[in-house]
């Protein structure tokens, strides 16, 4: 693509419009949710949650539901930008108890997940996808801002760009430990199972204090 088309493309872009289409449209997640690497990251979380005595999870960037097909928590509430996202998620999960989803709202977004209480927030693929520096920036101080003990992200964690607009790789870490410095990170866990689908790893966040 031509330098200048693809610089515009990206000026233009939204990532909002792009996801409720996608999900409007028939399209997933993306193979991050499904399949092996979904019971994988099903185990690392399940795992997490069982060694820290989690009860209230809050997944802040929901998709589709397909991951929490793998996820066991007590109380769960799903956040997600796409309407489309949120009617698949009630719907596919609508037997499971103590389960929540919302469409994500920048006015009443803090006080609902003040409300839901959650000692960990999750991200899962997520980061990657918020190609606007603006939307990244707001979605991390959300992510921390809203959890009462540990933030748990599975992501990508260096610079790179595509010639899809929908992907922009950050190293985040970098960008965490300046903006948000009552947290900290306190493990990394390779992923054992990258391929061609994924080169995401796990990064474990504690408050600090």
């Amino acid at each position: 693509m031509n330098p200048i088309k693809r610089t515009l493309k990206r000026l233009f872009f939204k990532s909002s419009a792009y996801w409720e289409n996608r999900y409007k449209t028939g399209g997933n997640s993306g193979a991050g949710s499904y399949n092996q690497i979904a019971q994988d990251k099903g185990n690392f979380i399940n795992g997490f949650i069982q060694e820290h005595n989690i009860k209230r999870l809050l997944d802040y960037g929901c998709g589709d539901g397909n991951q929490l097909g793998y996820i066991k928590v007590e109380n769960y509430l799903g956040v997600d930008i796409s309407k489309t996202a949120v009617a698949l998620c009630r719907e596919k999960h609508k037997h499971r108890p103590n389960t929540a989803f919302l469409v994500y709202d920048p006015q009443t977004f803090q006080s609902e997940a003040a409300r839901f209480g959650p000692e960990l927030t999750l991200s899962m693929d997520v980061i990657f996808h918020l190609v606007e520096d603006e939307v990244f920036a707001n979605y991390i101080r959300e992510l921390f801002g809203s959890s009462r003990r540990y933030v748990v992200i599975y992501s990508t964690n260096f610079d790179r760009k595509y010639e899809s607009p929908h992907q922009v790789d950050r190293a985040f870490t970098n960008y965490i430990s300046d903006a948000i410095p009552d947290w900290e990170l306190v493990k990394i866990i390779d992923n054992p199972h990258k391929n061609k689908d994924t080169f995401c790893d796990y990064f474990v966040y504690a408050r600090k204090g």
